[in-house]
């Protein structure tokens, strides 16, 4: 039984589940493409419907907000934070980096990936 003040498990996602639907969402945009500016906004746009429409398939009582950054890689250097304030027991904030940095394969060489995925109880 959950804890006052935490949703039982059915209500909530567990931060392996948002891994997964944002890793399937961008391997399936970006796995065989190589940078091109041009496509960049279309590719963002695509990775965030693919998160967002998964999300709400699953039918759990939630607010979705998805952001992504797509950056060529460079021997520059990149650096993403993120801070919220909401309820600890049902709403969460994750972020992911793609490729993998410890990734034995790198899917994509020429790009790095950085999405942010909210999701508020309602």
């Amino acid at each position: 039984m959950a804890d006052e003040g935490q949703a039982p498990d059915d209500l909530t996602f567990t931060h392996q589940e948002l891994d997964e639907k944002a890793t399937e969402a961008i391997e399936a945009v970006l796995a065989s493409k190589i940078y091109d500016e041009k496509e960049v906004s279309r590719w963002i746009n695509e990775i965030c419907e693919r998160i967002i429409k998964s999300l709400y398939d699953t039918r759990k009582p939630f607010k979705y907000m998805v952001t992504c950054l797509i950056m060529q890689k460079t021997e520059a250097g990149l650096l993403s934070s993120g801070a919220c304030m909401f309820e600890g027991g049902t709403d969460m904030m994750q972020q992911f980096l793609w490729p993998k940095e410890k990734a034995k394969d790198q899917a994509n060489k020429t790009m790095h990936a950085v999405v942010t995925i909210f999701c508020a109880r309602f």
